[in-house]
């Protein structure tokens, strides 16, 4: 995987998940890789007519006390909750599309109550079998 930093291309060993930590102070592009931003996360969630139900189980590792998930209810919570859907929503798509992405600054907007949850979620999507898993085992509760 390359990654450019300001003028420089830099090869890291890919993994089904590479994190990426850096200072503000350097620009970093993903050559080759779909951007989900922000901005890009919200415009998907306004284009959904509905939210899945598996993207509603994973909206709910992040934001776990917030129990009616449907496009009506969220539609009235904050615009980071309405990011998150539709970042959410997005990477499934790209995932069954097997297209190569990645998140820029996924905790934007997020009360860091919440920011922390941004990695156990994370490691569902990272795990096709613990997604599989995590999602039976929320809709049998439901």
């Amino acid at each position: 995987m390359e990654i450019k930093i300001e003028n420089s291309i830099k090869s890291i060993k890919e993994k089904r998940i590479n994190l990426l930590f850096h200072n503000l102070d350097r620009e970093i592009e993903y050559p080759n890789r779909l951007e989900i931003t922000y901005q890009v996360s919200l415009d998907h969630y306004r284009s959904l007519p509905d939210i899945e139900p598996i993207v509603a189980i994973l909206f709910k590792i992040v934001v776990p006390e917030i129990k009616e998930t449907t496009k009506k209810h969220i539609d009235l919570c904050q615009e980071a909750y309405r990011s998150l859907v539709g970042r959410i929503a997005l990477t499934l798509q790209y995932m069954i599309e097997k297209k190569k992405f990645m998140w820029k600054f996924p905790e934007q907007g997020l009360h860091p109550s919440k920011q922390v949850n941004i990695g156990d979620l994370i490691i569902v999507l990272s795990d096709l079998n613990l997604l599989k898993k995590y999602y039976d085992k929320r809709r049998c509760l439901d």
